[in-house]
């Protein structure tokens, strides 16, 4: 079990996974107040602006992570850090292979030091031709197949 503090109450809590910073993480009272709908609005808000300063400080100490989707099946992982390392200090570049054929799926992520470089990053690169394909560059969203923009295939 993970010590926890939770977002609504402030409560110190056990969960049975790492909390992320800056999503809800609720005692068991609170869960079940936001649940039935007694939960305040002002408590929301307060809430709300509790995860807003855990993101932030987050970023800080994490960097930020986009996803880089469309990527040349040809392309490496240092062709992408030399690609996106002249908009600022990279943490991580990360491109993901299939765990069966060892090879790449079309997608990466990649982590900034700074929020700014970062965003700086997405405009230049967004749309952009790499490696002969036309990519798409965006904040990451945390936990996979998210509530992003972009469309799946099926």
């Amino acid at each position: 079990m993970h010590p926890a503090k939770c977002t609504l109450c402030g409560t110190q809590t056990k969960v049975p996974f790492k909390p992320t910073p800056g999503k809800p993480l609720r005692c068991r009272d609170c869960m079940e107040k936001v649940e039935s709908g007694k939960a305040s609005k002002d408590d929301l808000a307060k809430e709300r602006e509790v995860m807003k300063k855990a993101r932030g400080k987050a970023q800080k100490e994490f960097g930020v992570k986009l996803f880089i989707g469309g990527v040349s099946y040809d392309a490496t992982e240092d062709d992408l850090r030399e690609a996106f390392s002249v908009h600022g200090k990279l943490n991580d570049v990360h491109m993901a292979m299939d765990k069966e054929t060892k090879k790449p799926r079309g997608f990466a992520f990649i982590t900034f030091a700074d929020n700014k470089e970062a965003k700086a990053a997405i405009k230049a690169m967004n749309k952009s031709e790499f490696k002969g394909r036309r990519i798409s560059v965006e904040e990451s969203s945390s936990g996979g197949r998210g509530n992003s923009k972009r469309r799946r295939r099926r």
